[in-house]
């Protein structure tokens, strides 16, 4: 039983999550402990989602997360994992 439930984390820390209406203490917490900064992405779900949601959400993660992780989940993440969208520079 725990190996099956090993492999189960394990498979889970491979995948990558948005933060949509995540900025919260609980549920963020949970989502660092199960994953890795690297392949956490900043999720809105806009315009779906309604504007002051969206805004609450991303100010919300401004006080949970540091510039470092920001920035990573804003867009660093984002481009590691579709590396052909990484801007063409001369």
């Amino acid at each position: 039983m725990r190996d099956a439930l090993a492999d189960a984390r394990s498979q889970l820390q491979g995948l990558y999550y948005d933060t949509t209406f995540s900025a919260n203490s609980t549920v963020f917490g949970c989502l660092r402990q199960l994953a890795p900064a690297t392949h956490i992405l900043l999720g809105t779900d806009f315009p779906v989602g309604q504007e002051v949601g969206v805004q609450l959400n991303i100010d919300g993660l401004e006080q949970l997360i540091n510039n470092e992780d920001r920035q990573a989940m804003e867009r660093d993440n984002a481009l590691a994992l579709f590396p052909r969208l990484q801007p063409h520079t001369a």
